[in-house]
């Protein structure tokens, strides 16, 4: 059996309220990731998608040790991951940030903030530092002249081509891109999200894929994990998961994308708000906004398992909606 490039396993980050601390109260928690589980394997890309306050970036900031996690386990090419590893983990996983201008130092030259890693790495001399920044530019369809400009001096998508060479520079076998083109124009997003693809190719990255855009998430990604108040719902392939949703909440996010076709899914519309992530509901935790609540949904919490050959989904009635997954089914508890 290969082995996975990232193993996930029951990862917890819970932040402790301070206010109420300091007040002398209960200990008010903060569950923003909540016993995830998943792998990735070489040259992938998963997904990740679900609303805001879903724990999507937390949970990958946690993952590379930017956030220290509460509990659980990060598994990299084979080697469980601690905190004494961050510098190890640096060199083989980068993240690029939403925010191309808030992420990059403003009173750096472009040149200077992709040469920086590389010397604190030292993968390269001062004599040859500039070479290997121009390459860089050059992977990201950046002229060299670039190197000598600030921030401040280049557009959106430009600044974003940027930190993509920054990350790029210490050549890292994983990519996170968190949000990385929902700060950027449509024609843009394009572009950016066409850069990826080929520098996937051209590199063998693995990436991870964080995005509340849909459409972005399927056109980039191999498989999708679809988040909710912390926790993984399901995953699946990406074209299995379009074409039929298990999950009451993925059916939801997926009606909402619109189409100019007829014979769409019909739209359906969430009740309410996501509930307080340190006051979750008991049992399946959406369950208040599920149209197929049942008795059991309020009582117990169902745990994400396979439920079809590559399909880990977490409800109690995954297959009832569906009549062709039903009818496929074969459900069994798997390993992923």
């Amino acid at each position: 059996m290969t082995a996975h490039l990232l193993e996930v396993r029951d990862l917890k980050k819970h932040f402790v309220s301070r206010l109420r601390l300091f007040a002398g109260s209960a200990k008010n928690t903060v569950r923003a990731v909540d016993g995830v589980s998943f792998s990735v394997d070489q040259g992938e890309t998963l997904g990740l998608v679900g609303e805001s306050g879903s724990g999507k970036s937390t949970l990958v900031k946690t993952l590379l040790y930017l956030d220290v996690p509460t509990s659980g386990e990060v598994y990299f090419d084979g080697q469980r991951l601690t905190e004494k590893e961050t510098i190890r983990l640096r060199r083989r996983a980068q993240i690029v940030f939403q925010d191309p201008y808030t992420s990059l130092p403003p009173r750096m030259r472009v040149g200077d903030i992709i040469a920086d890693p590389l010397l604190i790495h030292r993968l390269v001399d001062r004599h040859s530092v500039r070479e290997r920044v121009n390459q860089l530019l050059e992977d990201v369809g950046l002229q060299p002249e670039i190197a000598d400009q600030y921030p401040h001096q280049l557009s959106g998508g430009m600044r974003q081509r940027v930190g993509i060479a920054k990350a790029l520079s210490v050549q890292p076998t994983l990519v996170v891109a968190d949000e990385a083109v929902s700060a950027l124009d449509a024609s843009v997003q394009s572009q950016i999200l066409n850069l990826f693809k080929d520098l996937q190719e051209r590199h063998d990255l693995t990436y991870i894929f964080v995005s509340h855009d849909l459409g972005v998430v399927k056109y980039m990604s191999h498989r999708i994990a679809v988040m909710y108040l912390g926790e993984i719902v399901e995953l699946a392939a990406t074209e299995e998961l379009y074409a039929h949703p298990l999950n009451p909440y993925t059916r939801a996010l997926l009606s909402a994308i619109p189409s100019i076709h007829r014979g769409g899914r019909e739209r359906i519309r969430l009740e309410g708000e996501p509930p307080d992530p340190a006051n979750p509901p008991p049992g399946c935790k959406f369950h208040p906004r599920c149209a197929i609540t049942q008795k059991v949904c309020v009582q117990e919490a169902p745990q994400l398992k396979e439920w079809l050959p590559g399909r880990y989904v977490a409800c109690h009635f995954a297959l009832d909606s569906d009549p062709a997954a039903r009818e496929s089914s074969s459900a069994a508890p798997g390993i992923y």
